[in-house]
């Protein structure tokens, strides 16, 4: 008997049971076969993919059929960067198989995720995270990628798709036609820069950044490598200044700084660039993200776009 459901579509998945019980029965299984079944083991709240811990050091992170790369994208990615980044990331043990389904055992990381506390935190504080988050995106970013395989289109070939289904995509997250009549205009006029490709995190939220707090908060780990991509530097920023800093131009300046760009290095056309990838980004929504960040006082894209990403 398969241990695990038939998920072969994202209708599969939206349907499906996300418990505990269901899956327990194949990770206990993943633990024997890996040696550590002698750990507890637990289901994380949330998240879009299945992921238990397993005793305080392993996760076992599960992966639909449907969405077999992104195991193997998460692997490849999590040994390239291992080490790299200045903080912690999930260290790869194991990779498999199991009905269908890949799987990936890799080091569980600890902290406080930075959703959780991050209203405790004082100016400074929130900051010193964003400078912090800023550096390892640079170290990120500045990975020889030449050896590195990610299943996927290229890079141009994503933007060109990208762009040539914005409107249908935003529209269908009902969109207010205010903002999305704006959209072809915009990112008409909009040049992206095509320069060297980096190794993308693509989703860096407060979601994916765990704390440790003392005298302070220090990052003690990033994670969520599933969905990385190699292309344009700034694509990165896009969910950095929606989702980390929440349009808040110290803390994006805050992250640019750390990230190794000091005021007088910066672009000033750079805010109109990462906004466009706000639009072209895979998983953009820009109906949640003014919800979620909602306009101070910005009535256009570009307005729009110095109040995410700019730095004041």
């Amino acid at each position: 008997m398969p241990l695990l459901p038939p998920i072969n579509s994202i209708e599969e998945y939206r349907a499906s049971s996300r418990d505990e019980a269901t899956y327990a029965p194949a990770v206990d299984e993943i633990c024997r076969l890996h040696g550590i079944a002698d750990q507890p083991r637990r289901k994380f709240a949330g998240g879009s993919t299945i992921v238990f811990a397993v005793g305080d050091t392993y996760v076992v992170k599960l992966f639909e059929p449907f969405i077999a790369a992104n195991a193997l994208t998460e692997a490849a990615v999590l040994r390239h960067i291992d080490g790299e980044l200045g903080v912690a990331a999930p260290h790869v043990f194991h990779t498999g198989t199991m009905d269908g389904w890949q799987y990936v055992v890799m080091s569980r990381l600890h902290g406080e995720l930075a959703s959780d506390v991050w209203d405790e935190l004082d100016g400074e504080a929130q900051r010193s995270v964003c400078a912090q988050v800023g550096a390892a995106i640079c170290r990120l970013h500045a990975l020889d990628v030449a050896g590195l395989r990610i299943a996927g289109p290229t890079w141009a070939e994503f933007i060109e798709r990208q762009r040539a289904d914005c409107m249908a995509r935003q529209r269908g997250k009902a969109l207010d036609a205010h903002w999305l009549d704006q959209i072809p205009g915009f990112l008409d006029s909009v040049a992206l820069a095509d320069g060297e490709r980096a190794l993308l995190h693509t989703e860096m939220m407060r979601e994916h950044v765990l704390l440790t707090r003392g005298d302070g908060a220090q990052v003690s780990g990033v994670f969520d490598f599933e969905p990385a991509m190699i292309g344009s530097r700034e694509y990165d920023f896009a969910s950095i200044g929606v989702f980390l800093t929440g349009g808040d131009a110290a803390l994006f300046d805050a992250f640019l700084t750390g990230y190794g760009l000091p005021r007088t290095a910066r672009d000033p056309a750079m805010p109109r660039r990462v906004m466009a990838y706000a639009l072209l980004h895979r998983y953009s929504n820009m109906t949640w993200y003014l919800e979620r960040v909602p306009p101070r006082e910005a009535r256009t894209l570009d307005e729009l776009a110095e109040e995410w990403f700019g730095w004041g």
